[in-house]
């Protein structure tokens, strides 16, 4: 594995930073979770032990230094490649992303990665943190494992397919082989066969991209071959490969649902509020009294912890012209928090005329989010038109509401049957959230959602009268 240790006068360089940023040599979890890597490997880095290549940048460039300032001088012969690129996968920019909390969720995970889980599936709404979690987990095992070899593959692009999946496990096996690209059936049963006697971690990323509706609330693989493959790694005993998958919708169902113990599925909720204080210490915003505790309580709530949204917000607060100062934050748009408090808190059930900004109300919040927010909803009309114009109508809503309400929101439009199955596809998307209240499990729009789906209520209702 590609290691790297530091330099004693690099560990003075380091000093002098952590000391300016207050925090302890090993005791601030900030620093490693921040860096992608654990406590242990802090320890380690201090005492001038050699630790992998990317947790030794990451810790240094955490705390603002460059790491080869601070790493002992290496031969170039005595490097050996490493399996994998974090940053190719998930091709974020590390100086504007940082990782916080969710430590409990991590264990529980690699848990069951360790175990029997074979499919690991972790869905959300947009910017909820889906690929940071598979990357963490990524970092986790590649540090407990070093030999562990991780494939990844991100289906943003243009060129999508299982035959992608397939070359980023073969490689050069694939290329070579014409027959197999021209022969799904080959190709599958050689990928079997190649990762049975090569088990690896397999992150496929972004997996929404080659998703399409069954016509029935739920959704298939555009190519068939996704669904065995998933299906015989499963099935199969002699495979120990591991799957991590991201999606903004929920996986069709594997195996029929005969092996339950070898796959699970997390819907990733956002960030608890000690956790949101951590993400904006880790963007050097920090609270100097109690009414600047409270402002950051008071985002963190309204936004329900969503970590696209707060990060921004972090990078608003800490960049001029307010430089970390959280009352000119506030000042300046405290009074869009204190609105959409005020709709939350009103005892009117519903109103179409509420306008709440918290999408939008800075530029990077109208670039950032409304945008990534816009797309999905813009999805949903071109799948699923009658399931959008209940999301839409939904969003009237002020208050959470039971199931029953919203199937009568389009009874004029459809059967009750089409109203379960556009519920069930709003569900299947992350698109709406559930809670308990009064013994009951009512449903809502996160509020990211909310002014977007109140806007497209207007051109929908244009259409009702041609359908």
């Amino acid at each position: 594995m590609d290691t790297l240790r530091a330099s004693e006068q690099g560990l003075e360089i380091i000093d002098r930073a952590r000391r300016q940023k207050r925090w302890t040599k090993t005791e601030t979890s900030a620093w490693w979770e921040t860096a992608y890597t654990s406590q242990a490997t802090l320890k380690r880095f201090w005492r001038k032990l050699k630790i992998d290549r990317y947790s030794f940048i990451e810790i240094c460039q955490t705390v603002g230094v460059d790491w080869q300032e601070v790493a002992e001088p290496e031969l170039e012969a005595q490097r050996t490649p490493v399996n994998c690129s974090i940053k190719a996968f998930t091709q974020i920019d590390y100086s504007e992303t940082r990782w916080v909390g969710r430590q409990d969720l991590i264990a529980k995970l690699y848990h069951l990665l360790q175990n029997e889980c074979r499919v690991l599936s972790i869905i959300g709404l947009t910017g909820i943190g889906k690929t940071a979690l598979a990357t963490r987990l990524m970092l986790e095992l590649n540090e407990r494992y070093p030999d562990l070899t991780v494939k990844t593959v991100c289906f943003d692009r243009e060129v999508q397919g299982f035959q992608r999946v397939a070359s980023q496990v073969l490689g050069e096996n694939l290329s070579n082989a014409r027959q197999l690209q021209n022969s799904p059936e080959l190709l599958l049963n050689k990928l079997l066969n190649y990762l049975q006697n090569n088990p690896c971690l397999l992150v496929l990323d972004m997996v929404e991209e080659i998703l399409v509706s069954d016509g029935k609330g739920g959704y298939q693989f555009s190519e068939p071959t996704f669904s065995e493959f998933l299906h015989q790694i499963v099935k199969r005993p002699e495979i120990n490969t591991k799957l991590v998958i991201t999606s903004q919708y929920q996986l069709p169902t594997i195996g029929d649902g005969r092996y339950l113990m070898r796959t699970y599925t997390e819907r990733l909720s956002g960030l608890g509020v000690e956790e949101g204080f951590l993400l904006f210490e880790t963007w050097n915003v920090y609270a100097q009294n109690s009414a600047h505790l409270d402002y950051l309580k008071r985002i963190i709530d309204i936004y329900e912890g969503h970590p696209l949204a707060l990060r921004i917000i972090a990078g608003e607060v800490r960049d001029r012209p307010y430089n970390g100062n959280i009352q000119l934050y506030w000042q300046d748009y405290g009074y869009e928090i204190e609105e959409a408090e005020k709709l939350r808190r009103s005892t009117v059930l519903q109103s179409r005329m509420d306008k709440p900004r918290l999408d939008r109300f800075t530029n990077k919040l109208f670039d950032l989010v409304r945008s990534r927010v816009c797309k999905a909803v813009e999805r949903l009309y071109t799948n699923d038109k009658l399931a959008c114009l209940m999301l839409c109508q939904g969003a009237i809503y002020r208050q959470p509401v039971e199931r029953k309400a919203w199937l009568l929101l389009i009874h004029e439009y459809g059967s009750i049957e089409q109203a379960s199955i556009a519920f069930q596809n709003l569900q299947r998307r992350c698109l709406i959230e559930s809670e308990q209240f009064d013994s009951q499990v009512v449903y809502r729009l996160h509020p990211l959602l909310r002014r977007v789906a109140l806007e497209k209520l207007d051109e929908l209702e244009e259409e009702i009268m041609s359908w």
